[in-house]
């Protein structure tokens, strides 16, 4: 868990299993992991006879559930972000109805599904069973996402505490929200050639080798028994890491300029 890369997966799928209700903890998560990892190498490796196609399944493994886990992260951010517009519309339609905190909170909860329609769930919860204000709307606050919900948490507390019209300040956060997922979508469509690019080169070097290790022993075995074969094994690996290094660089000079 100390290693960034395995850190940052295991948690993006924690947040994925916890918005479908599934909890679980990083080390009982990544021990099970480890656990089926070992369990398919073993396997290979007593079917196959051949320890190169076991270590090389393992890295696709890996690899596709990685990628996976990116694609789902990113999926599952699209439908949260997408929601927020239609919960600021009904949440300034129920205040310019005269309704309460803890009212509007528990229409939204109604209206709204999914991660988004929970967290006024439980916050409407909250303030229904004697919480404050800041109490409730700290259920709506979340370190996970970027979907600005926790922007208007605070907002409503400042103006619960301050006082003053709140409409104008949902309406630009809804015009913002709009304007983001416009901005995000043609993102998405211009880069989607390149980040299956991207996972095209991540994953095929592992599945050829998986397959050259069943088909022809003899090819793979000799990149690991001469030093002529290391160095283009090396040399190869660079090469991969260095065209995924420059397709994501590509990706994030696209997002900047757009």
């Amino acid at each position: 868990m100390r290693i960034r890369f395995i850190r940052n997966s295991v948690n993006a799928l924690l947040t994925i299993l916890r918005n479908h209700k599934v909890f679980s903890s990083e080390e009982s998560l990544l021990s099970l992991s480890l656990g089926l990892l070992s369990i398919v190498a073993l396997t290979t490796w007593f079917f196959s006879s051949s320890l190169i196609c076991a270590l090389s399944l393992c890295l696709l493994l890996v690899s596709a559930v990685v990628v996976s886990i990116q694609n789902l992260s990113e999926r599952e951010g699209r439908k949260v972000k997408e929601s927020m517009p239609d919960a600021l519309r009904t949440m300034t339609i129920c205040f310019q109805a005269g309704l309460s905190l803890q009212q509007t909170m528990a229409i939204i909860a109604k209206e709204v599904s999914g991660v988004i329609g929970r967290r006024f769930s439980q916050a409407a919860m909250a303030l229904e069973a004697g919480a404050s204000i800041s109490e409730g709307l700290d259920c709506l606050k979340s370190t996970e996402s970027n979907d600005g919900l926790s922007f208007i948490a605070v907002a409503l507390d400042i103006q619960h505490l301050s006082g003053g019209s709140l409409e104008k300040v949902l309406k630009a956060s809804q015009e913002t929200l709009e304007s983001e997922i416009r901005l995000e979508r043609s993102l998405k469509a211009q880069t989607a050639q390149a980040k299956f690019s991207a996972q095209i080169v991540t994953l095929m070097p592992f599945i050829l080798i998986a397959l050259f290790s069943l088909l022809s022993p003899h090819f793979i075995e000799s990149f690991f028994s001469s030093t002529a074969g290391i160095l283009l094994l090396v040399c190869a690996l660079g090469l991969q890491a260095c065209g995924v290094f420059w397709i994501r660089r590509l990706l994030q000079e696209g997002g900047q300029r757009l």
